[in-house]
């Protein structure tokens, strides 16, 4: 008889056929876990280099390439004073100042890139300053925070708080 299959062979095309749909629905439900872990670390990775270029860099001034930068001149945000988690008190200020204008507080964010926003806080003594924040803020979107230890020669120990927002 041609053509005829014996049960056995049905059985185990059957099995073979429902394993790799078992196996294909399982890689394909976890991709958009693995996809939002993958977004969260881009994130966590973004936010701790946005603070180490805050805190251990001087930044540089667009026209001259110097670290004494403004508000209007910058190429590279950057506030310390070339010690190890000691920010200078005039930095900090310019870097208030370019975030209080929507266009400073734009080319900040761009210093990001990719479309991340930024919220960037310092507290002394106990005393809570918000020198950066985006004008609206999204719960839908990924966010990260870190809180990073800092010293000012005029106020000593402080804390600078870190959001991205991407």
């Amino acid at each position: 008889m041609k053509g005829a299959t014996n049960i056995e062979f049905l059985i185990a095309v059957f099995v073979f056929l429902t394993t790799i749909a078992f196996i294909a629905f399982s890689i394909i439900s976890n991709v958009p876990l693995l996809h939002g872990r993958a977004s969260a670390d881009n994130i966590r990775s973004l936010t701790y280099q946005f603070s180490e270029q805050l805190i251990f860099d001087k930044g540089l001034k667009q026209s001259d390439g110097t670290s004494d930068w403004t508000a209007n001149d910058v190429a590279r945000a950057g506030l310390s004073t070339g010690v190890r988690y000691e920010i200078q008190r005039s930095k900090l200020d310019e870097l208030s100042k370019m975030c209080a204008s929507p266009s400073g507080y734009s080319r900040l964010s761009q210093f990001l890139g990719a479309g991340a926003d930024v919220s960037i806080g310092v507290s002394f003594n106990g005393t809570s300053i918000i020198i950066c924040k985006p004008s609206v803020y999204s719960t839908v979107r990924n966010e990260f925070s870190i809180l990073r230890p800092i010293v000012e020669d005029n106020r000593g120990e402080g804390v600078l708080s870190i959001k991205v927002i991407k």
